[in-house]
């Protein structure tokens, strides 16, 4: 399962079509902002289901990036750490990218996500090799 966490319902549907097109997930769930993100992450962490991947945007509303991240940071579930979070923004401040990384997120990509990127996650996370 890959979630995409993001505010822009136009990038959720291009990524999420482009991740469908990929075969790299059966199952991608869409969720708006870091808080339906963390609450939806945390239920499945506790069924022994945690996601594969998270592309996560930083610049939302209710709950950002960042404090998803410090959320996360915070779940108890020993199963969250198979998990790759992706922050995917169109920010490309290196305050931010420092900062995601010192919360915890595995990679940091530019906005759109594309097939290379995409490809690069899976090779690098999942040893997936077209």
């Amino acid at each position: 399962m890959v979630l995409l966490i993001d505010d822009d319902d136009i990038i959720n549907f291009l990524n999420r079509k482009l991740i469908e097109k990929s075969e790299i997930a059966e199952d991608v769930k869409v969720l708006k902002n870091g808080l339906e993100g963390i609450n939806y992450f945390s239920l499945l962490c506790q069924l022994d289901a945690c996601p594969e991947l998270i592309f996560l945007d930083l610049n939302m509303p209710i709950m950002n990036g960042f404090q998803f991240l410090e959320a996360c940071r915070e779940l108890p579930y020993k199963s969250k750490v198979n998990t790759k979070i992706i922050v995917l923004s169109s920010s490309e401040d290196p305050s931010d990218v420092k900062k995601a990384h010192a919360l915890g997120c595995d990679d940091y990509l530019s906005k759109p996500l594309n097939k290379v990127q995409i490809k690069r996650v899976m090779e690098k996370y999942f040893n997936l090799v077209e």
